[in-house]
């Protein structure tokens, strides 16, 4: 019986060794995998989002992300000049692009808005007659909520005469499951003027909010930018030829000069201003009743 005894433990070194050896492999494995997708061993993979076809025309990258980008390019062949650059507010721009939505969803939610709007501020003031603004943003947007997939949506800003363009290439485009799978995520397409993408958009605005001149297009509060937009240069002075002198003085009525501006009476209007846009971002539901009450709180403290 003695050698029975001796020959187990061998058995459960052996089962051991041959535990060890599939483990080993096991990690070379995945380590020649990882490298296969452009990685170093034991580090992340790298996600690999696909060139879209309008990246040729970048002019220049305004804000890059992992999903997240905001460029500047050159506009489409044949476009006409754009009303560039254009001075708007983050409130202004969170406010028109939050009205446009996509079946009973907002098409850019609060933390879409949060990611991308400043950005987009940078860039409208930064392009040219001829350059147009293309974004890509990465979210949430179905009702699991935190458990759920990002989506991505994408789109191409201009602003004309007639107002603020917005061009839906993607709209909730789910992707992340190709990415968690190990393969090239799809390229993240802006919206184009010449046709919409293959995939459908159909976008919703309140009457208030603009117009829609395509299914994926929408033309944002039109003929009110004037407010907001212009960094246009000055008129030459016209020259006047002075006026016959008059054969009486008392047939002159001496004009009243107009009463400055005061320095208060250009605070007032700049409160006014901040407190309606903080009112029309909280009706809109961009901000919660908490953060209205504790943004209005900071603006009075001001005073």
């Amino acid at each position: 019986m003695r050698p029975h005894s001796s020959f187990a433990p061998r058995l459960r070194g052996l089962a051991r060794s041959c535990t060890l050896a599939a483990g080993m492999a096991g990690l070379m494995a995945a380590a020649s995998l990882h490298a296969q997708n452009g990685g170093p061993s034991g580090a992340a993979l790298v996600p690999q989002v696909s060139r879209d076809t309008a990246a040729p025309r970048t002019v220049a990258m305004v804000h890059q992300g992992t999903f997240n980008y905001v460029r500047i390019e050159r506009a489409e062949d044949g476009a006409a000049p754009n009303l560039h650059p254009l001075d708007i507010t983050e409130e202004d721009l969170a406010k028109m692009l939050g009205a446009v939505r996509l079946g009973t969803k907002p098409l850019l939610n609060k933390d879409d808005l949060e990611d991308i709007v400043p950005h987009l501020v940078a860039a409208l003031d930064r392009a040219t007659a001829q350059q147009d603004i293309s974004f890509a943003v990465a979210g949430k947007h179905s009702a699991f909520g935190l458990l759920a997939a990002r989506d991505v949506t994408t789109g191409r800003l201009f602003n004309t005469a007639a107002g603020l363009q917005l061009i839906v290439g993607l709209a909730h485009k789910p992707f992340e499951d190709q990415f968690k799978a190990g393969g090239p995520v799809i390229p993240f397409e802006p919206g184009r003027r010449a046709a919409p993408l293959a995939e459908p958009v159909t976008l919703q605005l309140a009457a208030s909010a603009g117009t829609l001149s395509r299914a994926d297009w929408a033309v944002l509060r039109p003929g009110t930018l004037a407010q907001v937009q212009v960094q246009a240069p000055p008129a030459a002075a016209a020259k006047v030829a002075p006026a016959a002198p008059a054969t009486s003085p008392a047939a002159v009525s001496p004009v009243q000069p107009a009463a400055p501006a005061t320095p208060a009476d250009a605070r007032f209007r700049e409160i006014s201003e901040r407190l309606k846009t903080l009112e029309r971002l909280r009706d809109a539901g961009l901000i919660t009743a908490q953060e209205y009450e504790q943004k209005r709180k900071q603006i009075v403290e001001g005073l």
